[in-house]
């Protein structure tokens, strides 16, 4: 039973840091930070992209290419709907 307060708090705690600013900034610089591993996954691998036959790079490349989109858009809607202001 304790165990499960303390689940239990610590899942409180969690949602009280992701509604405050200083949570919100740090899901933005998480998302940045995912993007530009996106982009750099795309950019090393463009020119070996067709060359490499195996399948785990095709594979990372195809999530990269994925989710680089859905991942940009949506860090820049959260910076637009921020309330941290910062230039």
């Amino acid at each position: 039973m304790e165990q499960i307060d303390r689940v239990r708090n610590a899942t409180q705690a969690a949602k009280g840091f992701a509604s405050s600013s200083a949570g919100q900034l740090a899901r933005i610089e998480g998302l940045v930070t995912v993007g530009c591993i996106l982009v750099g996954i795309l950019v090393v691998s463009n020119s070996r992209r067709r060359h490499d036959g195996r399948s785990l790079a095709r594979l990372v490349v195809w999530g990269a290419f994925m989710f680089n989109f859905p991942v940009i858009s949506y860090t820049i809607g959260l910076m637009q709907s921020s309330s941290i202001q910062n230039e």
